[in-house]
């Protein structure tokens, strides 16, 4: 079970980022992050005070996916904030 708990973030980083990409499409990138930002601030009451081990391992996912859709969104926010010129150099630095 230990393996599961660890696990449950990242597959919730996984369907966070898969989901993110036609939700802030669709309803709007800013939108989107509030989303995710609800989910992390849930996700971080529900994992300090779980009842039980399904529920620790249910708001640790919850969390994942607030991560992974922040991840996959923030850049491209934050690209789109940015002055013509420097447009991508904000959001593409960790690739140079």
């Amino acid at each position: 079970m230990e393996g599961w708990t660890a696990a449950s973030a990242r597959l919730g980083c996984v369907l966070g980022s898969t989901a993110a990409g036609p939700i802030g499409h669709r309803w709007g990138r800013r939108t989107a992050l509030r989303g995710a930002a609800v989910r992390l601030g849930v996700s971080a009451i529900g994992t300090a005070l779980p009842c039980s081990l399904n529920k620790f391992v249910f708001y640790r996912a919850l969390g994942g996916i607030g991560v992974g859709a922040t991840a996959l969104i923030s850049p491209v926010d934050i690209a789109g904030l940015a002055p013509a010129p420097p447009s991508g150099a904000d959001s593409s630095h960790a690739l140079r």
